[in-house]
């Protein structure tokens, strides 16, 4: 039997109604800042700048430049160092003002509570809504009740290093980052997307519904169409990649979408998952040989009462490139002076019950 997906065709909204910029070559450089990313590439000349605050604006934007065949970039946080928010021409569309928090839910099967969320929220807005619980929540009385009653803190847990990055363009791009040793990417914190085609239509795809069937195939119905996805027939190997659309023996449609770079569409609402916040303890170890702290990785690994949030080699490269710097101004890294006979170190987290922290440690 086919699984299939049925597409949802929005409510029209007037063009001129959106919040937008036109973009003239005398005022273009007055938007610099919408328009390059980390990559730092410069922009080609663009017709305007749109600024989209729920579904039904983002969606007829894409079905306007779909049909008018113009030129459609996303923009998110611009945190990307690769220039995939670098408009070359056409229209720019900034995700900016889709920034709000929607609901909270709670997973039964998983035990985990998770968040509604508009692809514009940055992980700094998320982790210190989590944090603060300010704001007011929404959604089923008996889950809001729940949590407002938990004593400890709840976190994102992952980081890919830069706070400032949006959570749609995380899940675009499949972030991994500093706890990726213990939490991995973030597709396995994706309980359920909701993704615009480049025509405007939309797609609701929650984890475990849409899978591959018997003939590795999926289906997508429109109206009276029905139309047939075959995933890529390549195998992507069973370690941190980002090459090529996701693909597995067992695919779910959901990760068609994370990691595909807007390739396949654009991430307008994410539910995702929040853990509690862990006890842990950052260190940094220095070593005079780099086989030592080989060894000592080895050891820590096998810790299993120690698990490793986070983990990071600095070769002797790395750390000359540091007493560099600090000989020419010892104030510019605010780190200690680098001893010269350490030629590698260790930077780590740990999760830990801090109060019996040294009867776990005999490495």
């Amino acid at each position: 039997m086919k699984k299939i997906l049925e597409f949802q065709v929005l409510k029209p909204v007037e063009l001129d109604k959106i919040t937008n910029i036109s973009i003239t070559s005398q005022n273009q450089q007055n938007y610099y800042k919408f328009l390059t990313d980390e990559s730092r590439l410069n922009p080609g000349q663009i017709q305007a700048i749109y600024f989209p605050q729920n579904i039904e604006e983002l969606a007829f934007i894409a079905q306007y430049c779909s049909q008018k065949k113009i030129v459609l970039t996303i923009s998110g946080a611009r945190t990307g160092i690769v220039g995939g928010a670098v408009p070359k021409e056409g229209i720019l569309v900034s995700l900016e003002k889709m920034n709000q928090i929607n609901e909270i839910g709670f997973d039964e099967q998983k035990g985990l509570y998770y968040f509604i969320c508009q692809p514009g929220v940055t992980l700094e807005q998320f982790n210190l809504f989590l944090k603060n619980r300010t704001k007011k929540l929404q959604g089923q009385d008996k889950v809001i009740k729940d949590f407002t009653a938990e004593q400890q803190s709840f976190i994102f847990p992952v980081d890919p290093t830069e706070t400032s990055a949006s959570l749609g363009g995380m899940v675009a791009s499949n972030a991994s980052g500093a706890r990726s040793y213990c939490y991995g990417s973030i597709r396995q914190w994706v309980r359920k997307i909701k993704v615009l085609l480049p025509d405007g239509k939309l797609l609701s795809i929650k984890r475990g519904e849409y899978l591959i069937n018997e003939e590795k195939k999926l289906f997508l119905k429109n109206q009276q169409d029905l139309i047939e996805i075959v995933p890529p027939a390549y195998q992507v190997p069973d370690v941190k990649n980002a090459a090529g659309i996701y693909s597995a023996q067992e695919l779910d449609l959901i990760d068609l979408f994370i990691g595909c770079e807007g390739l396949l569409g654009i991430i307008a609402e994410i539910e995702l998952y929040v853990i509690p916040l862990p006890i842990e303890l950052s260190l940094v170890l220095f070593f005079t040989d780099k086989n030592h702290a080989l060894d000592f990785v080895r050891a820590i690994k096998s810790k299993k009462e120690l698990p490793l949030t986070f983990l990071e080699f600095v070769d002797s490269h790395g750390l000359n490139l540091i007493r560099q710097q600090q000989d020419k101004d010892p104030l510019v890294i605010d780190v200690p002076l680098l001893d010269r006979q350490y030629e590698s170190c260790l930077f780590f987290d740990l999760i830990c019950d801090i109060d019996h922290l040294e009867d776990k440690i005999d490495l």
